[in-house]
């Protein structure tokens, strides 16, 4: 995908100096650094699997996606249940 680059489609670097605006996130998408963070946290410490409850690591991974679940749904005025996860939009 080609964009050109126009004083509407530009933002700033932490540099200050301009920059075109990425467009095509299709098959990705900028993190925002609070969000890399807690992903962080769980590759790192908290990688149990939720669907294995037989051990500790699967018990808090768990808890960690009831309480993620929570907590977005607050954020859009749904109930948890109505959040639903998928590793990604062709399961959606």
């Amino acid at each position: 995908m080609t964009v050109a680059a126009t004083p509407d489609n530009f933002d700033r670097s932490s540099t200050g100096r301009s920059r075109p605006t990425y467009l095509d996130f299709n098959a990705t998408a900028p993190v925002d650094p609070r969000v890399a963070d807690e992903v962080l946290t769980f590759m790192s410490y908290e990688f149990g699997n939720a669907g294995s409850r037989t051990h500790n690591y699967g018990q808090v991974a768990k808890e960690r996606v009831k309480r993620a679940r929570e907590e977005i749904a607050a954020m859009v005025a749904a109930k948890p249940e109505e959040v639903i996860f998928t590793s990604g939009a062709t399961e959606s």
